[in-house]
């Protein structure tokens, strides 16, 4: 299972990167974007756990007239009883409706290594997929809420929240 799961990442990954390559000419960015900043919420599955963390976004490609690519590096700390977790993921984000002034929707899919310490410590790789919507308020700050599901090793279901910071 643990192999299937790294085989799907690898592949979603080497699908993104070759999606990018391949519609680099098609359109360029007006701007590219780099936006950071804190994520909270919960994870829902199994009881409920805080989960902190923190992101950066990079719009990479226009692949459509509304349509982005954004790349996502993310940390997120779980506290349950009897442990922690931490993951590392990185994930494909499309973002729809981008000329819209008020909200845009996103969509994505990603890979995440969990590291688990509930008495030991473990390491366990899963395949993150998710869906959330950036709230646009015409300022540098941009709220954003979303829900990610993990499929793999470990199955975190979080509901997230946070704010973004306009670097660039």
């Amino acid at each position: 299972m643990r192999q299937a799961i790294r085989m799907l990442g690898i592949r979603l990954l080497a699908t993104a990167v070759l999606l990018a390559g391949a519609t680099a000419g098609a359109q360029e960015m007006p701007e590219h974007q780099i936006l950071l900043g804190p994520r909270a919420g919960l994870d829902v599955n199994d009881g409920t756990h805080l989960v902190l963390g923190g992101e950066a976004r990079f719009s990479v490609l226009m692949i459509a007239p509304s349509v982005r690519l954004d790349i996502r590096p993310e940390f997120n700390f779980y506290v349950f009883s009897g442990g922690h977790a931490f993951d590392i993921s990185g994930d494909a984000l499309f973002a729809f409706g981008v000329h819209n002034p008020t909200f845009e929707p996103y969509a994505g899919a990603g890979v995440g290594i969990f590291n688990v310490s509930d008495g030991t410590s473990d390491t366990r790789v899963g395949l993150n997929l998710l869906g959330g919507c950036k709230f646009l308020a015409g300022s540098p700050i941009q709220p954003f809420a979303e829900i990610r599901f993990t499929v793999g090793d470990f199955n975190p279901i979080l509901l997230m929240g946070g704010v973004l910071f306009v670097l660039h």
